[in-house]
């Protein structure tokens, strides 16, 4: 599965005080690094976006088996429809679809080959690709930022931080809390929050016996 320092001088907010980050010489490369390996150290994490949420278990540098859930628009015309995914490093993923897919209730899962290039697998992996990016830090988020982000303001407020950072015509806010792990990420007004590090469960894929063939 498969994303220079520049601080300004942050004033007073209505009721809470803000004060500019100490000058610790951080660059987009410091930060992303040292957020990267907090998370890989932790091992897991439960995110939450605006259509779904997931949890994400790291596996490797740039591997991780993923357990989400999305809303998309599944038929024409009808109501979104919610979609769980479940994606395992060795880039298996698992489709388990509504009832307007008139799959047999004890067999609602479906595998997604990606070297398949039907309507049906890519619209699906679509879908979750769309969700999995949102909630993807190591080897996501911060490896963009990494690559392509320039850091405009860091602001401390009770222990926490808050990093501004450009990407190309984005603006990406990463709030991080006392322990250095991030708990909140918007990208251009849309929210994403993070939480239960190293907490979240295993991600299991389903049962074969609950996976339906596809013709």
């Amino acid at each position: 599965m498969r994303v220079t320092v520049l601080l300004l001088v942050a004033g007073l907010l209505t009721g809470c005080s803000q004060t500019p980050a100490p000058q610790t010489n951080q660059t987009v490369e410091s930060v992303t690094k040292e957020l990267t390996d907090k998370i890989r150290a932790k091992g897991s994490y439960r995110a939450k976006f605006p259509d779904g949420e997931g949890i994400v278990v790291i596996t490797g540098d740039k591997t991780a088996d993923i357990d989400l859930t999305t809303k998309a628009v599944v038929q024409t015309g009808k109501p979104a429809e919610q979609l769980r995914f479940v994606s395992t490093a060795d880039n298996e993923v698992y489709a388990m679809l509504p009832p307007a897919f008139e799959l047999p209730q004890d067999k609602p899962w479906v595998r997604l080959n990606r070297a398949d290039t039907d309507d049906f697998t890519t619209t699906m992996l679509g879908f979750y690709n769309g969700a999995a990016r949102q909630i993807l830090l190591a080897g996501g988020h911060l490896q963009i930022i990494a690559a392509t982000g320039a850091l405009k303001s860091t602001v401390e407020r009770d222990g926490n931080t808050t990093y501004n950072f450009a990407v190309d015509n984005n603006t990406i806010t990463l709030d991080v809390d006392a322990q250095r792990l991030p708990t909140r990420l918007t990208v251009n007004g849309a929210a994403t929050t993070f939480s239960d590090w190293g907490a979240a469960p295993k991600v299991t894929p389903p049962d074969p016996a609950q996976v339906s063939q596809r013709n």
